[in-house]
């Protein structure tokens, strides 16, 4: 006997429903007693530490389950199709594959279809939905963030005053492939000197159990060092800038995901000599899938 399940959405959106049907192959006569069709949506995370310390969580956010078939039936050889209908939840997170070796963090979208047989082994066959997300930048705050860090370095003699870096993005709206353009600014007014700025984009997640939360860094972008950003003391410097967002960012909305969590930032780093530790500095940015309109 052969199984398969086709659907007209490839890619389907939490809220859709989700239209096919179940294909059977039986290729010798055989008695079924029913066919049902199960969708489920679940999330997962665990992760080790030591040998015996294991972190674990789950969560399930739906789960129907159809008769596409009821009482028992004599199948001669041939193909039978049994269309379904599924509207996916509108409250649920998208699917997501977030392993990293050591963490495991998913979210699943998934069939099965059962085969009930009298007498008989049960046939099972299991398949997935890849369910995304839809994040239109211009139904969310995607305006302008202005952030400001002080750090004030310790004096072996006397007073000294503080370092203080400010980025201004443009935008905190993006997609992929995108620019974000920012303006930063570092008045020094300390006694030593800035080495040099660095700023890069980093996407990661944060592992969420009852015991322990734990984040992990998963993309990162290209590091970039800001040329002739050395600072002497009681002195200031400003620049343009702009970090392209990778193409390969996950621009998944986990928000009603509780034990998982993503995050996409904007980082910036101060070097200072030793031993003076650096200035770092973040700002979180809003992954989407619709660009802001541009206005003219």
């Amino acid at each position: 006997m052969c199984y398969s399940i086709t659907s007209n959405l490839q890619q389907p959106y939490f809220g859709q429903a989700v239209t096919g049907r179940v294909e059977c192959n039986f290729l010798s006569e055989d008695k079924v007693r029913a066919i049902r069709l199960r969708f489920r949506g679940k999330a997962k995370v665990q992760w080790h530490e030591t040998r015996n310390t294991n972190y674990y969580s789950d969560e399930t956010y739906y789960e129907n389950e159809s008769d596409l078939l009821t009482g028992e039936t004599t199948f001669p050889p041939g193909k039978y199709s049994y269309p379904f209908i599924f509207n996916l939840p509108t409250n649920i997170p998208p699917s997501l594959d977030a392993d990293n070796g050591k963490m495991h963090g998913k979210v699943k979208h998934s069939s099965l279809v059962t085969i009930d047989r009298p007498w008989a082994i049960d046939i099972k066959s299991k398949g997935l939905l890849d369910v995304h997300s839809l994040i239109d930048l211009n139904r969310v705050d995607s305006g302008p963030l202005e952030v400001d860090y002080t750090k004030k370095p310790f004096a072996v003699i006397g007073e000294t005053g503080p370092i203080t870096l400010t980025v201004r993005v443009h935008s905190k709206g993006v997609v992929p492939n995108q620019m974000v353009t920012f303006k930063a600014r570092v008045v020094n007014r300390s006694k030593i000197s800035v080495k040099d700025v660095r700023f890069q984009l980093v996407q990661g997640y944060k592992y969420i159990t009852v015991l322990r939360t734990t984040t992990v860094d998963k993309i990162y972008g290209g590091e970039f060092a800001v040329i002739d950003s050395s600072v002497e003391p009681r002195n200031e410097k400003s620049w343009d800038l702009e970090l392209r967002v990778p193409p390969n960012v996950n621009t998944e909305n986990l928000f009603f995901c509780k034990i998982i969590k993503s995050y996409f930032e904007l980082r910036g780093e101060l070097s200072l000599p030793l031993p003076h530790k650096n200035l770092k500095m973040t700002i979180p940015l809003v992954l989407g899938t619709v660009p802001l309109h541009v206005t003219k």
